[in-house]
């Protein structure tokens, strides 16, 4: 049975990317537009246009836009296909004009869904869709996947990957990721990062943050956040691409993930946010990374107390930013013990891929 990914050139899961990557076995496949005509990318951007043309035409349209079709030699093959997320990758519209394309070209096949993201309540019609055409549907959030009954997928080990980078500051706390979002739900992350940004500086610790694909009026909002958060308003600088109060900074720029790790091993604690809105668990690639470097773990996501690796003297959790505990961060993090083997993406999906063979 054949193996297929679709998804982002680069995303939170480094680990669960390098190992489906890496693989001799797996076809790794993402949206490439870059040499595309202005009319190949107009049509296809528009789902009214595309759904019209032959289904032949559209068929050619998908394997033109993507970067690896390889997979389309496998003629009389079962094809596992996975999707990582990728409702932005493709367009809410489109994604479903591949998946036909694909259904219709590869009939003996199974289709997963891996949402690691907030897909669930930012795009509830098209996750209610996702349910009823996936054959399997994961997710990295233990609250989401309860209510909805989709599958939980666990921890991922980051270890023995990337080689860190040694140019990397100290700090008290560490936090990078993407844009946090423009929806209701992620604007009240973004407010609840800049809250937590000001308040840890306040109580003299030193914080790099990093946030990546943020617009210019995001970084307009965020700086105001921040001031009207900050003790001295007038301490609140910006300067290009980086704010800095006191001996802390948030940058806005990708930082590399050997350097993100550099930073880890130099932090004493490390961030996770989850929404405001959300009451589960977010499973982001800064959890495992915490847990393996020993870090204290900072977060809001108070489901974690349900995972077999929680240890209240590892883990800060708080309800709001005011009665957080900074100083926690000085105390020494317990051992773990938790067995990281055999929790890779690719070994849990080559699981998937046998029990439905026998299927």
């Amino acid at each position: 049975m054949k193996r297929v990914f679709f998804g982002p050139k680069e995303c939170i899961i480094e680990k669960m990317l390098m190992d489906i990557k890496q693989s001799q076995n797996i076809n790794y496949c993402s949206i490439d537009l870059k040499k595309r005509t202005k009319l190949f990318k107009k049509i296809f951007s528009s789902s009214k246009i595309l759904n019209k043309l032959p289904f032949f035409v559209r068929k050619r349209f998908v394997k033109k836009s993507l970067d690896n079709c390889d997979f389309f030699d496998y003629k009389n093959e079962p094809v596992v296909f996975i999707f990582i997320n990728t409702f932005g990758l493709f367009g809410e519209d489109n994604f479903w004009t591949f998946i036909d394309v694909l259904k219709k070209t590869f009939i003996n096949s199974k289709f997963a869904f891996y949402y690691y993201a907030a897909v669930d309540y930012c795009y509830p019609a098209l996750f209610s869709q996702v349910q009823k055409t996936f054959d399997l549907v994961l997710s990295f959030d233990r609250y989401s996947s309860e209510k909805y009954g989709t599958t939980f997928y666990g921890p991922i080990n980051e270890n023995g990957i990337v080689e860190p980078s040694d140019i990397c500051e100290l700090s008290d706390v560490f936090f990078s990721g993407n844009n946090l979002g423009v929806d209701k739900n992620s604007t009240l992350r973004m407010d609840l990062a800049c809250e937590l940004f000001s308040f840890i500086s306040d109580k003299g610790r030193k914080c790099v943050f990093y946030l990546d694909g943020c617009t210019e009026s995001d970084k307009e909002m965020i700086f105001k956040k921040i001031t009207e958060t900050a003790s001295n308003p007038s301490g609140v600088i910006i300067n290009g691409n980086i704010i800095k109060y006191l001996d802390s900074s948030l940058n806005f720029a990708y930082i590399p993930y050997n350097k993100s790790l550099g930073y880890l091993k130099k932090t004493k604690a490390v961030l996770e946010i989850g929404s405001p809105s959300d009451k589960g668990f977010i499973y982001t690639a800064r959890v495992a990374q915490a847990m393996i470097a020993g870090k204290k773990l900072i977060t809001n996501a108070a489901m974690i107390v349900k995972e077999e690796f929680y240890n209240k003297n590892n883990y800060i959790l708080f309800d709001n930013v005011k009665d957080l505990d900074i100083s926690r961060i000085d105390l020494p993090s317990e051992s773990i013990n938790y067995d990281f083997s055999g929790v890779s993406m690719v070994d849990y999906v080559e699981k998937f891929f046998v029990s439905y063979a026998v299927k």
